[in-house]
């Protein structure tokens, strides 16, 4: 953990306790609200892209329930561009920790007079705790996995194992049974966005291959969870020699545009396609959407794909917590898990590739 990192949770520790006296202790409920008499509800989910992609399926079915309601979030930058345009949200709001946008922002919330506000942060979390007390004061407030604040909300459902399971608990508030709802919610997808996806798969097609196309993703959002590029170009090659109707997408964030390029070099076949450059996030999902499988490290990536019902082969880290919660939803296959908790490194491709023939094998049904 960086020192900067260390100092804001300190910080928020120092401010929990200089002012928890000053927030209104609730009583936990045990029946759901009526979701009938609401007409606004806001849901709290300014934190990672990861986050908001397993939080789909709780919108989808609020949504499905009680289709009167209007469905506020408030976003990140790391997030938000996954819900512009997305017709599940009627509002969406951006906390940036910048003090004069979010004061602004805030501001906008308390005016918009939400009837509820819903906390989807798993876990205990000193930012969503005062955001929801100052925009929803005097208003139910749900949570979940909550453990040390969980007196500060109406409405707590604790919960382990993998996140998207536990973040459907926050349904129960709205008497919804949370095991009733499909779990499966992608982002939305313009026209647009698959007309651009069929037609570079469409060209991708001219390689003659035809069977198998699969993802390769080369980006993650910090370097200990990065996999080595000469063991990704290996992994395309044994593939390919594998596979020989098999074709490879490869997918980079656009910082990453030459460590896309480099692999395709180094693998020199024709089989293998690099995504166009200056793909929106919502490209790269349509994309993702028409995939067999993909390859991947422990990112975001990982919960679209899921959300869309690609099989996943993800790299992880052997921290426990961290696996357990972020593990490929709907599958007992596929993760393969290095022996540090720092970073993927030591994961070998022959355990990729095994992985990879064992979903491969899987999806198809039969050995080609």
């Amino acid at each position: 953990m960086g020192r900067l990192k260390e100092f804001e949770y300190s910080f928020k520790r120092f401010f929990y306790r200089a002012t928890a006296s000053l927030l209104r202790l609730r009583p936990v409920g045990e029946g759901p609200l009526d979701g009938a008499a609401l007409r606004k509800v806001l849901f709290l989910r300014p934190d990672k892209l990861g986050d908001m992609v397993i939080s789909f399926p709780v919108f989808d079915a609020l949504r499905t329930r009680y289709p009167h309601l209007r469905i506020g979030v408030l976003a990140s930058p790391r997030n938000s561009a996954i819900t512009l345009g997305d017709p599940r949200f009627d509002e969406i709001y951006m906390y940036t920790k910048r003090a004069p946008h979010d004061l602004r922002e805030l501001r906008r919330l308390r005016r918009a007079q939400y009837d509820c506000v819903v906390d989807l942060v798993y876990g205990d979390s000193v930012t969503t705790l005062y955001l929801s007390e100052y925009v929803a004061r005097g208003k139910p407030r749900i949570g979940v996995g909550k453990e040390r604040y969980a007196r500060y909300y109406d409405f707590n459902r604790s919960g382990r194992g993998q996140i998207l399971e536990c973040t459907l608990q926050v349904l129960a508030a709205f008497g919804i049974d949370p095991a009733a709802v499909n779990p499966y919610a992608g982002p939305h997808l313009s026209r647009s966005d698959q007309e651009l996806a069929a037609a570079f798969l469409g060209a991708a097609a001219a390689d003659g291959a035809g069977s198998l196309t699969v993802g390769l993703n080369l980006s993650a959002g910090m370097p200990s969870r990065l996999w080595q590029p000469e063991k990704s170009a290996e992994l395309a090659a044994r593939i390919l020699a594998a596979r020989p109707r098999a074709r490879i997408i490869v997918i980079v964030v656009p910082g990453d545009r030459r460590r896309g390029q480099e692999l395709v070099q180094a693998v020199r076949d024709a089989r293998v396609h690099l995504v166009p450059d200056g793909l929106t996030l919502r490209q790269v999902a349509a994309v993702i959407s028409r995939l067999d499988l993909l390859v991947t490290p422990d990112t975001s990536l990982v919960h679209i794909a899921r959300a869309l019902q690609v099989p996943v082969v993800g790299l992880y880290s052997c921290h426990e917590r961290n696996f357990r919660q972020w593990r490929p939803y709907g599958q007992d296959i596929g993760a393969v898990v290095a022996p540090s908790e720092d970073n993927i490194f030591a994961i070998t491709v022959d355990q990729v590739m095994a992985a990879f023939e064992q979903v491969a094998a899987g999806r198809l049904g039969v050995e080609e």
